[in-house]
This record gives C-alpha cells, structure tokens and sequence, in this order.
C-alpha cells in the first residue's frame, strides 16, 4: 500500500502557507483512479497561468520514477507566480527510527554547584 503523501503550498504574494492532502499516491499515472499529488499541481498551474501567462514556471526539483508494481512517485519542488509547490510524504513512526529523547529543563550539577567542570573542579 502506497504511503499517502501532502503539497505544501507556500504562496509568498500573501504570506500564506498550508498542506493539500492527503493524496493516494504522488505520481501522475492515468491507470490509477485516485487522487494523485502530481494531477493536483497540474491543475494549479494551469489555473495560475491561465491568470497570469506571463509568469514563469521554475523546477526547484522534479523527479519522476515510474514503478509498475508500487505506482509512480514524484519529488517535485516547483514555483509559479511567487506560489511555490513541493510533494511530500510523512514518515510513520513505527517503521522509522528514532531514538527516543529524554529533554528536560534540568540545569547540569556544574551550573547549579557554580563550578566550570563536572567532576566539581574548577
């Protein structure tokens, strides 16, 4: 099963940012009947440049890997009219790794004794 991935929207000609999602899959591949990451963009730039004609379209990044068996994946970064676009997948945790960190806002015995070092020497 595909992980399910998000567009980060960041249109700096309002100072916006937000998350479109989720999608069943990033690519663009006209076998599947699901929403696609990669469809979703299509759309937008061709609704923005619609608007504006004039206004350029940048690759940030673009990459494109067809897989029959797992479906297509992108990793696309791309920008049109000051509205940027990037494909993203959340990593889940039970299959990352990650050590788990104890923070606290504990002070270390050398700062609350007052000494330089932390066998008490100073």
């Amino acid at each position: 099963m595909a992980t399910p991935c998000y567009v980060r929207v960041c249109n700096r000609n309002t100072n916006e940012s937000y998350d479109v999602g989720p999608f069943d899959y990033s690519g663009n591949e006209s076998a599947f009947h699901t929403p696609s990451a990669m469809n979703w963009i299509y759309k937008q730039i061709g609704i923005i440049q619609t608007k504006n004609p004039e206004s350029p379209l940048i690759k940030h990044k673009w990459s494109y890997v067809k897989d029959d068996f797992f479906g297509p994946k992108a990793d696309v970064k791309v920008e049109v009219n000051n509205i940027t676009f990037e494909i993203f997948t959340l990593v889940q945790p039970d299959i990352h790794n990650v050590v788990e960190e104890h923070t606290t806002n504990d002070y270390p015995n050398w700062v609350i004794n007052g000494n330089e070092s932390s066998d008490g020497d100073m």
